[in-house]
């Protein structure tokens, strides 16, 4: 959080001045942020060890700028791609950052927050009982094996 507050306070003062309220781009960051840990979150429990998930997670970014829209328009995707899309938290921020740059508002700003907020409270959940479940698992192997 501290570095999205220096990158949006170095283009206020040093690159252009910005014509949206910084708590816009705070709130929108910090769900963003919220979103994708959530999402890594979820993603470690399905690996044990550590060098497989760093390796899965550097497959991450490039479908991620692709299905965000931030380097092709999502309008212009299938079906398929727009619904995967939605998954993929970045697709929330990325247009809207770019909206409050170019003309000061971004008019979905909040329902993409709520939405932002959502992917991150789902994961935390979805990845608190896949532990959960791992859990009783490994305890059932240990009565097992004593």
């Amino acid at each position: 959080m501290p570095s999205f507050a220096m990158i949006l306070a170095a283009v206020k003062y040093v690159v252009q001045p910005m014509n949206f309220p910084l708590a816009d781009a705070m709130i929108l960051g910090g769900a963003f942020i919220f979103a994708v840990e959530g999402l890594c979150v979820l993603t470690t429990r399905f690996f044990r060890r550590e060098i497989n998930f760093i390796r899965a997670a550097t497959m991450y970014p490039v479908p991620a700028f692709i299905l965000s829209g931030y380097t092709y328009p999502v309008d212009a995707m299938g079906a398929g791609m727009q619904f995967a899309s939605k998954f993929f938290p970045m697709s929330y921020m990325a247009n809207n950052l770019r909206e409050m740059f170019l003309t000061g508002e971004a008019p979905k700003l909040f329902s993409d927050v709520q939405s932002l907020i959502l992917i991150g409270a789902t994961c935390l959940i979805a990845a608190a009982l896949l532990k959960k479940k791992s859990l009783l698992i490994s305890q059932k192997a240990y009565v097992v094996e004593r």
